[in-house]
């Protein structure tokens, strides 16, 4: 089994939210992980072979914020999240793969 550990970046910005997906030989192990407000990632348990990447980002507005706690907030911790293209959100159109070895890894997913 192999842990996969990165950072995801969009033109070379880093994406500060979103979901990460790894579709491993057609399906035999599927896994994904949330994306950190620093872009980074990990996955664990995932088998060895060529993994197809989905990213999803939230739409720009799709995130409600029903008690105001924005306010509260101090502005260093606000953010608007990238938006990337919808091609990135399913496996079988984002063009991005990556082999998967055993063990513990870093692998940086770098979308263009």
């Amino acid at each position: 089994m192999a842990t996969l550990t990165g950072t995801v970046t969009w033109k070379g910005e880093t994406l500060n939210h979103g979901r990460i997906y790894f579709n491993v030989n057609n399906g035999e192990s599927v896994v994904s992980s949330e994306i950190s407000e620093h872009g980074g990632y990990t996955v664990k348990g995932l088998k060895e072979g060529l993994a197809k990447v989905a990213v999803v980002t939230p739409p720009l507005g799709a995130m409600p914020d029903p008690e105001n706690r924005a306010a509260e907030l101090e502005p260093s911790l606000l953010f608007t999240p990238l938006e990337i293209p919808k091609k990135f959100a399913r496996v079988e159109t984002s063009g991005v793969t990556v082999q998967v070895s055993p063990g513990a890894s870093t692998l940086d997913i770098h979308l263009k």
